[in-house]
């Protein structure tokens, strides 16, 4: 297995609970394990709270290690949510996010590169269906599913309620209609636990290979504005030349500088700007995108361990296209 490999498996499906073998080793921040239907962790008693927009809804369930999703594990509660994206929260009785997972394959992609682990259930449960929002998941028809379980498999009505205001508060801002706020069943939550067991390792793959395509997509992107950037400086990068930069060329730099999240230090120019100056700027260019290749090359051959700070633009523009793909 590549580091690559590790990495995604580390971010997105940390502990996927009873998928076989590798994967059901790395509990990662989700330290419970898949008992049959019952929600029988292994650790502290949970409780779990589901919810789903059936009317996009796809079955699966896979764990995204506390970084990609939605699970809330706590001492005694599990809070699980889903929407197509399905995911699940589970949290203890501080009210504290314990684990995170995803319950389908959407859940798995929504929860990448994000941790709810450490905040409250509340605000976990309201940034959650921020996040489906923003991506799109949420339209007038889609119907949001709750069920909140104990232990024991036991419906937990008090903890239901108490999420479901939660979530009813948050659609309300977003202008989304409250009525489509239902409970879940157990028999449809069961039905996830089946899908997810049964196709969950596929599923796994499937969006690891997805993911890393994307982010070398995304790196060769990239690299091709720091081309672009570099043919426009190195005309005007010349050593111990005084002749001054005219205030639109200036400009045009700090427009790729936010437009592409590129790192020229632009702020460091002073008042007056020579050609000596842009030798600078064309040098910290030049290593920007030497960096950016580097980076490529470790993901493509598998060195590759931590370069989310590296990239971090670029994993937002990953989960923006991956989340917003494949919706149907």
């Amino acid at each position: 297995m590549t580091e690559f490999e590790r990495k995604i498996k580390k971010e997105v499906s940390d502990a996927v609970p009873d998928l076989k073998g590798e994967i059901k080793k790395r509990a990662g921040l989700d330290s419970h394990k898949k008992p049959a239907f019952k929600w029988q962790y292994a650790l502290a008693p949970i409780m779990a709270v589901l919810i789903i927009a059936v009317a996009i809804f796809v079955p699966l369930y896979l764990n995204n290690g506390g970084e990609e999703g939605g699970t809330v594990v706590a001492d005694k509660y599990i809070m699980s949510v889903s929407v197509n994206p399905s995911v699940e929260f589970g949290y203890d009785n501080t009210n504290k996010v314990t684990s995170q997972k995803g319950l389908n394959e959407d859940g798995i992609k929504l929860l990448f590169k994000e941790n709810f682990v450490g905040t409250y259930i509340d605000d976990a449960a309201g940034k959650l269906i921020e996040l489906m929002n923003s991506y799109g998941y949420l339209t007038e028809t889609s119907e949001i599913k709750v069920i909140v379980v104990d232990s024991n498999g036991r419906a937990a009505e008090n903890q239901t309620q108490n999420v479901k205001a939660k979530i009813a508060t948050t659609m309300f801002q977003l202008k989304l209609d409250v009525s489509n706020l239902v409970n879940m069943t157990e028999e449809e939550l069961e039905r996830l636990e089946d899908d997810i067991e049964k196709n969950g390792e596929e599923y796994f793959n499937q969006i690891k290979q997805l993911y890393q395509e994307e982010i070398l997509e995304c790196i060769e992107w990239k690299s091709k504005i720091f081309d672009e950037v570099i043919a426009i400086v190195e005309p005007r990068a010349v050593k111990n030349s005084q002749t001054v930069i005219d205030g639109e060329f200036i400009d045009t730099l700090w427009e790729y500088e936010r437009t592409y999240n590129l790192d020229m230090d632009l702020e460091e120019l002073g008042r007056v700007v020579t050609e000596d100056d842009m030798c600078e700027i064309l040098e910290e260019l030049v290593e920007e995108k030497e960096e950016l290749y580097e980076i490529h090359e470790a993901i493509t051959l598998g060195y590759t361990d931590d370069y989310d700070d590296l990239i971090e633009d670029i994993i937002e523009m990953v989960k923006e296209r991956v989340n917003s793909n494949n919706r149907g």
